[in-house]
């Protein structure tokens, strides 16, 4: 069988259709966005399960798991960009650190002769191999990145205190520190 037909990169085919869905409806339609997306994201997480029960783990799947995931997450923020334009160089920044650093490591292992990017050496560095090596760490963080900027793209299409809470919290806690502490904003803005 060829690689190409292998399970896990076929749920890779079917997170960029998801993908593609979700980025034509991105501006217009945050169910139909949120639903693909989140599909997407949980496809991601069935792949690698896939590819180890089935013993069709391949480099092709693993570059392909790691290009779906970057460009789900580029198309994301590009949209943050559209709706929160004050925070660009904030977003502009994340997607420079995201894909420089995936891509530096995956190459790294690569040059290194590594099956996967994400086999760590021991004695690399202690944050990369706790991220690599320990399954909840690596769901957690993922999970944690994705429902963040996930719930900045709801906050957008859906007004009052959910969307001041998100924002509120995510966004411009240092302002609302800043201006009368948080709880003070949080009563007052919550009740309106």
């Amino acid at each position: 069988m060829s690689v190409f037909l292998f399970v896990p990169n076929i749920l890779g085919y079917i997170r960029i259709v998801l993908l593609l869905v979700a980025c034509f409806f991105m501006r217009s339609s945050c169910e139909i966005t949120l639903l693909t997306y989140v599909l997407s994201c949980l496809l991601d997480a069935f792949d690698g399960y896939a590819a180890r029960s089935l013993n069709q783990s391949t480099k092709f799947g693993a570059m392909l798991d790691m290009i779906v995931d970057r460009c789900s997450t580029m198309c994301l923020l590009g949209c943050l960009i559209y709706f929160y334009p004050s925070y660009m160089f904030f977003f502009q920044v994340v997607m420079i650190v995201d894909i420089a650093s995936h891509w530096l490591h995956l190459h790294s292992s690569v040059l290194s002769g590594s099956s996967s990017h994400k086999i760590v050496d021991l004695n690399s560095n202690q944050f990369l191999r706790l991220y690599y090596t320990n399954k909840v760490v690596l769901f957690l963080m993922c999970a944690g990145n994705e429902l963040f900027y996930t719930m900045l793209y709801v906050s957008h299409f859906y007004p009052g205190p959910k969307r001041f809470f998100i924002r509120s919290l995510l966004l411009d806690w240092n302002s609302c520190w800043k201006r009368s502490g948080l709880i003070h904003s949080l009563c007052f803005h919550c009740g309106e």
